[in-house]
């Protein structure tokens, strides 16, 4: 396993407010892609969006300023975020819109 795996950060990161219905997991999607991130973001039935993300920490913050911005039509009224050393036995691959 590379050190580049241990050196990474996850961060659990629940978004509110008006985030379902306006494009706002692609848009998680295309900046986590952006800034090499791997892990999900998906909705959740209290009408919240969930993020997993692992990568270096400067960029998962890169990404947690855009997300407070959302895309256009979004409304973000809270952000709680939970930091963690990323699981370097189950590490993602990739970033994905999970339904």
């Amino acid at each position: 396993m590379s050190d580049k795996v241990h050196m990474m950060t996850e961060a659990f990161i629940t978004v509110s407010g008006k985030v379902q219905t306006v494009g706002f997991r692609d848009f998680v999607k295309q900046h986590a892609d952006e800034l090499g991130l791997f892990g999900y973001v998906q909705n959740q039935d209290d009408g919240s969006v969930e993020v997993l993300v692992q990568g270096e920490k400067e960029h998962i913050e890169s990404l947690l300023e855009k997300l407070w911005k959302g895309p256009v039509f979004s409304e973000v009224k809270n952000i709680m975020v939970e930091w963690h050393v990323a699981r370097s036995q189950d590490p993602f691959l990739d970033f994905d819109i999970w339904k």
